[in-house]
């Protein structure tokens, strides 16, 4: 939320709250994770900057973050709508207020954006540079939950994304290959070196 503007009924209720969920600290982890400013440096040369008539664009972090929250939780255009409608905690992660959701057309236009320019693979590769000066990776693939986890450096992904090779184990013997997860329907892991 902007500090000039009002806080709302909703605002205020969300402030007060005593828990924060699992969704708030995955966002709140992401959110200091991810290189945002590099990302917009990709985009917005590509981005309409609202300067004639009709309807102003979407800020363009608000609507790469809720890109990002769409390809994480693995929503439709229609389903990030009212995934931003209904979760406050992601609105917040997003910069968007109530008053003012994208519609899913809106979110399918940005989304196009970014396919018809390339800009996917750019800022996938923005992203992996920033995460291995921090000593992380990210890997396209399937998993079934997209968690952070703090992980051991004696992990080893096998090349196949299927199992993972545990070098010390109290569990297993070094070398011995265990299931990692089944393999479903997530795109994108954020995996320690």
């Amino acid at each position: 939320m902007k500090p000039y503007q009002q806080m709302s009924f909703a605002d205020a209720e969300y402030a007060n709250k005593g828990k924060v969920t699992r969704r708030e600290k995955f966002l709140n982890q992401l959110d200091g994770l991810l290189p945002w400013q590099a990302m917009i440096d990709v985009i917005e040369p590509h981005y309409a900057p609202g300067n004639g008539r009709g309807r102003k664009p979407f800020a363009l972090e608000s609507m790469l973050r809720a890109h990002v929250a769409q390809i994480i939780y693995n929503y439709s255009d229609p389903g990030m709508e009212d995934a931003l409608y209904e979760i406050e905690s992601l609105r917040r992660f997003c910069g968007i207020r109530l008053e003012a959701v994208p519609d899913e057309s809106t979110i399918l236009q940005f989304r196009h954006l970014l396919e018809k320019h390339g800009l996917m693979d750019q800022i996938f590769q923005v992203i992996n540079q920033t995460l291995g000066e921090r000593g992380l990776f990210l890997k396209v693939g399937t998993i079934v939950d997209a968690s952070l986890i703090a992980a051991p450096a004696t992990f080893a992904v096998h090349a196949d994304l299927d199992t993972v090779i545990l070098q010390q184990s109290s569990e297993f013997q070094a070398g011995e290959l265990a299931p990692l997860v089944s393999i479903e329907d997530v795109r994108l892991a954020i995996l320690t070196k």
